[in-house]
């Protein structure tokens, strides 16, 4: 089994009760990075919520007959108009964010 059916087979079957409480508007940038746009928050506290959520869903082992999978995740907030004002300035605040995420939690281990 090559890794395409693999990511094919993980991409098939999410929790349906994990995957209702993730954001809808979700895009992938390039290589192993995405972003998720929550189009109305009401406070950072939210949008670090929805960031745990999706971090425990990628950390969480997804298992099949022939393998399990756990991976992990990185998360970088940027807010508007507090973080930049277009969506250049966003994705550059957030992508900033995520490396200083990554780069502590590779200290923890």
């Amino acid at each position: 089994m090559g890794t395409r059916p693999a990511i094919d087979t993980c991409r098939k079957s999410p929790s349906d009760e994990a995957s209702a409480s993730l954001p809808r508007s979700a895009g992938r940038l390039g290589g192993d990075e995405f972003a998720v746009l929550v189009p109305v928050a009401r406070s950072r506290t939210e949008v670090e919520e929805i960031a745990e959520r999706l971090e425990r869903r990628w950390t969480s082992p997804f298992s099949s007959i022939a393998f399990s999978i756990q991976g992990s995740a990185s998360v970088g907030i940027a807010l508007y108009p507090e973080d930049g004002i277009d969506k250049d300035s966003l994705l550059n605040t957030a992508d900033a964010a995520m490396y200083v995420a990554k780069h502590s939690t590779r200290q923890l281990d």
